[in-house]
């Protein structure tokens, strides 16, 4: 691996890991302590650009922990956080993406087919195929990715901040804050955008087009991280209804991506539109706990 993508790995690694305590600093009102971690999460990335990438990755990590920590300190529910610092990390991500040459990344990902060809096996050989792929569609696919990605490590980030919020606030030293993971719902005008996408695509299958591909294909992408994340939470949310225990969790949550069922989660979140599967799944599992009481009772009787 080339000093760039270990820089670029590096970069990520920090943006998805240091928002979270850079927010709990700020928070604390130990702002200067903030800056200071953001600062400390460039200098790996000094030996790949100096100065000037140092400076932009700490600026990267030090504005998404500030953003993530105002907006839950002015009362913002646990989704518009998510939503606000995905958007933020997103157009950071999608800037820096634009400013690369495309010849630049066309090496890049020959080179990391090349490293994992060089491996051998089935396995290796179809995730080089993958990134080669990437490589010729990622105009189309591109910008969905990083969507994808800025929109998980978001959701990462403001889980364990309003987690520690909430456990702060049982301590008394604040309010409660709004909101969790398992019941961030996707607004319901979004579906105007899945309608979009579907219509852009049956467009571009019609009369091929690579405009129309692009915001097909990239819109695809995003929303399906979208509606993917609420199906988790839903799956979550029913597990809960029915009181899993965690280690149940778990293993149904492991079950899910081993036997790669994963995807179905994106049409869970879907029907969702329609339909309040969190609502429902909280009521039947009060239904099948009143028969199950009932039914103790007469075997008591």
């Amino acid at each position: 691996m080339n000093v760039s993508a270990f820089a670029g790995f590096l970069l990520v690694a920090a943006v998805v890991a240091l928002p979270f305590p850079v927010a709990v600093l700020w928070t604390r009102g130990r702002r200067a302590a903030a800056m200071l971690l953001a600062l400390a999460a460039g200098l790996p990335l000094f030996a790949a650009g100096g100065a000037p990438v140092t400076l932009a990755s700490a600026a990267v990590v030090a504005s998404a922990g500030v953003l993530l920590a105002l907006t839950a300190r002015r009362g913002w529910s646990f989704g518009r956080c998510a939503a606000a610092l995905a958007l933020l990390l997103f157009v950071l991500a999608a800037g820096a993406a634009s400013a690369t040459a495309r010849q630049d990344w066309t090496v890049f990902f020959a080179a990391r087919a090349a490293e994992f060809e060089s491996l051998g096996g089935p396995a290796n050989a179809a995730f080089a195929g993958l990134l080669k792929w990437l490589d010729e569609h990622l105009v189309f696919v591109g910008y969905g990715l990083l969507f994808q990605a800025a929109l998980f490590a978001a959701s990462v980030q403001a889980a364990l901040f309003f987690g520690w919020l909430r456990a702060a606030a049982g301590e008394g030293s604040g309010p409660l804050p709004e909101g969790r993971f398992r019941t961030m719902r996707p607004p319901e005008w979004l579906v105007w955008a899945v309608i979009l996408a579907l219509v852009a695509w049956l467009v571009d299958n019609r009369w091929p087009s690579d405009t129309v591909r692009v915001a097909a294909w990239n819109g695809a992408v995003a929303l399906g991280a979208v509606y993917w994340l609420n199906g988790l939470g839903i799956l979550l949310c029913a597990m809960e209804a029915f009181r899993f225990r965690p280690g149940l969790v778990v293993l149904v949550l492991a079950l899910v991506f081993l036997l790669s069922q994963q995807q179905l989660l994106v049409l869970v979140g879907l029907v969702d539109i329609w339909f309040d599967q969190r609502l429902a799944a909280a009521r039947l599992a009060e239904a099948w706990r009143t028969r199950r009481d009932r039914r103790n009772d007469d075997e008591d009787e």
